[in-house]
């Protein structure tokens, strides 16, 4: 008969009731290539399958399953089939060697931390179906260096981006509402940054510690720079405020020893103590 499914842990060392010999084997395995006859494969399939370097997943599976290939350490490439639709949490979450992975056109979500800490990812063209961008998506990708938000994106998540330091240009789309907090912390080369008009909500912590970071415009319709949002931003030099801002939050440019200008388009403004 063909195999049809494969279950949760169903490769992975960290079972139960796996014996040692059987765990040690299934470290060891490093190609998979999943026959056509499957189309459901459980949580946590390959976890830690850590010399795993290569993975083929079948044709018509529609869904990459949470924790898929989590951890599995020496993962260089993923091929997904067209016919994908979710990438659920943590799918590729600690994949530290990826570097070879497309996300199918058809996807419409990607779950939280799917790619996180994936240190040798660079780049990846995200879908044109998405409509948010979810919590630690790709944080700590440290060498990611360029990514395009589609323009249907309405939300970035928290911390999605926190800790990429090789980021060093983002262009917000129009499309976006919301900015949750620390989503792009510790991105040391992010030079220059724009929020969009379509922005009507930002969170704490956004900027925290862009080390890089010099040039702010913010366009967005909103009337509170929140707490912390450029703390520790060492470098920056320029920032541009609506006119429709009339409260700054504690510690929003906190450290921030090289700001030369501020351009304070209302006269009404409250700046709260401590900033």
């Amino acid at each position: 008969d063909l195999v049809v499914a494969i279950g949760e842990y169903a490769f992975s060392p960290e079972a139960k009731r796996v014996t040692d010999e059987q765990a040690t084997s299934r470290k060891h395995i490093a190609k998979i290539e999943i026959p056509d006859s499957v189309n459901e494969i459980g949580s946590y399939a390959f976890y830690k399958c850590s010399d795993l370097t290569e993975l083929i997943l079948p044709e018509g599976l529609t869904e990459v399953a949470e924790g898929l290939c989590e951890n599995c350490t020496n993962l260089m490439t993923v091929v997904m089939p067209d016919s994908v639709i979710t990438i659920e949490d943590g799918a590729f979450a600690g994949c530290h060697r990826l570097i070879d992975v497309k996300i199918p056109a058809g996807v419409t979500k990607i779950g939280e931390n799917a790619f996180s800490e994936c240190h040798s990812l660079m780049e990846i063209k995200l879908p044109n179906h998405i409509t948010k961008i979810s919590t630690g998506l790709f944080s700590e990708c440290k060498k990611l260096s360029n990514i395009v938000i589609p323009d249907c994106v309405t939300q970035i998540e928290s911390g999605a981006f926190s800790g990429c330091k090789s980021l060093t240009h983002v262009i917000i789309p129009d499309s976006v509402e919301k900015i949750e907090n620390y989503v792009f912390s510790h991105c040391e080369n992010i030079e220059t940054m724009t929020i969009p008009f379509g922005v009507k909500e930002l969170e704490y912590d956004i900027f925290r510690e862009c080390k890089g970071l010099k040039h702010v415009r913010i366009d967005a319709d909103i009337e509170y720079i929140p707490d912390a949002m450029f703390y520790r931003c060492e470098n920056l030099q320029n920032v541009e405020l609506p006119k429709n801002i009339k409260t700054i939050g504690v510690y929003a440019f906190y450290q921030c020893a090289k700001l030369q200008t501020m351009a304070l388009l209302n006269p009404e403004l409250e700046i709260e103590k401590g900033h």
